[in-house]
C-alpha cells in the first residue's frame, strides 16, 4: 500500500575500516582466561549480505547486486529483516547516464547461507532423484566485490590447498552430475533456490520445498 515505506539499500551508509567488531559470545565453556577472546570477532569491512535484482527492461534481461558489509548489517538489522516487497527496486541507467528503469530485488543471500542450483526453472527440483538435488547443495562462502560469489559444495571436508590444486578458486560452472568442490559463479550465473526462502533441510537430510 501507499502508507508502506520502501527502504532503499542504497541509502545506508557503507563503512570501509577494518577494525574487528563482536558478533557473538562463545558458550561459557569455551571461555579464555583472555578478555578478548570471549567473543566471535569479524572484520566489519567483509562482504556479509548480497542483494540480488533481476528483471526485464526494454525486453533484455538485467541483472545486478548491491553489497552490505558485516557492520553495516549490524547496525541496520532489524531492516535487513523485512521482506524484498518493502526493499526498493534498483535503477538501472545506460553507459551514457541515462534512466531505463527498475529491477526488483529477487533474493537477500549471506555467508554460510545453503543454495541448490537449478537448470532451468525451480520447479524442476521437485522431480528429480533426492540424488540429484544433492548434488547441487552448494553452501555460500564469499562474496566478492565484483558481484561474484564463492560457493563450497555441501559435503565437501578436504583442506583448501588440496581443493585449490584441483579447482584453483573455483570453476565458473555448476556441473549438475559431477559436483565440483568449489565454484565462483557471476552474477549472470546466480540460478538457484535459497536455503529459508525456497527450501528447508531437515535433520535426516530430507528436503522440504517452501514454494
Amino acid at each position: 500500500s501507499d502508507s508502506k515505506k520502501e527502504i532503499k539499500v542504497r541509502h545506508i551508509r557503507i563503512y570501509h575500516n577494518e577494525m574487528p567488531i563482536e558478533i557473538k559470545k562463545h558458550s561459557d565453556a569455551f571461555l579464555s582466561e583472555k578478555v578478548h577472546k570471549h567473543n566471535v570477532y569479524a572484520m566489519n569491512g567483509e562482504n556479509y549480505m548480497y542483494f540480488l535484482y533481476k528483471g526485464q527492461i526494454e525486453k533484455k534481461e538485467i541483472t545486478e547486486f548491491d553489497l552490505i558489509n558485516l557492520k553495516t548489517f549490524i547496525e541496520n538489522r532489524n531492516l535487513f529483516d523485512l521482506p524484498l516487497s518493502e526493499l526498493s527496486q534498483k535503477e538501472i541507467y545506460s553507459s551514457a547516464g541515462k534512466f531505463k528503469g527498475m529491477i526488483p530485488c529477487v533474493a537477500k543471500l549471506k555467508v554460510g547461507q545453503k543454495v541448490i542450483f537449478f537448470k532451468e526453472n525451480k520447479d524442476e527440483l521437485k522431480s528429480i532423484e533426492p540424488k540429484e538435488v544433492r548434488n547441487r547443495i552448494y553452501k555460500i562462502r564469499q562474496l566478492e566485490n565484483d558481484g561474484r560469489i564463492k560457493f563450497d559444495y555441501h559435503l565437501e571436508a578436504r583442506k583448501e590447498e588440496e581443493i585449490k590444486k584441483e579447482v584453483g578458486d573455483g570453476k565458473t560452472k555448476v556441473d549438475f552430475d559431477n559436483p565440483f568442490p568449489k565454484v565462483r559463479l557471476s552474477k549472470s550465473n546466480l540460478d538457484f533456490v535459497l536455503e529459508k526462502d525456497d527450501f528447508k533441510i531437515n535433520p535426516d537430510g530430507t528436503i522440504i520445498w517452501l514454494f
